[in-house]
């Protein structure tokens, strides 16, 4: 097993949730947290649905956790190889290694997840 690897995705309306997150109350800041959590283990599900099979062990390997002091959601595909299949890898014809296509599965379910991270965000922030 390997270390994995990390895709950084930026929300800026979570950014802004999240520093103001001591002004709102308890309900509104468990809300934020909620769709935070609730974004992590669509992104890992996402990711597990997408992801290019061969042995089956990257897909076993795709993980979530949340970390509720920072209110961060943390994705792990934690596999040696988990980044040559998601961007690609080019040629090494010393070592007689063929180019390989990205097969994304990563990004595509951020890109997916992302809408109702958004959305969620905003409900939970809004004034009512």
């Amino acid at each position: 097993m390997g270390r994995g690897f990390r895709i950084n995705f930026s929300v800026p309306e979570l950014k802004t949730a999240m520093a103001n997150i001591s002004a709102y109350d308890g309900r509104t800041a468990g809300k934020i947290e909620d769709a935070v959590k609730k974004a992590t283990v669509n992104v890992s599900k996402g990711a597990r649905q997408r992801v290019a099979v061969d042995t089956g062990d990257l897909k076993k390997n795709i993980r979530s956790r949340f970390d509720k002091k920072t209110v961060t959601g943390y994705i792990i595909a934690k596999t040696w190889y988990a980044h040559f299949v998601e961007g690609g890898a080019k040629a090494c014809p010393s070592r007689n290694i063929p180019a390989r296509a990205p097969k994304p599965f990563m990004k595509p379910a951020i890109d997916k997840a992302k809408p109702e991270l958004i959305r969620d965000i905003e409900q939970a922030v809004k004034k009512t």
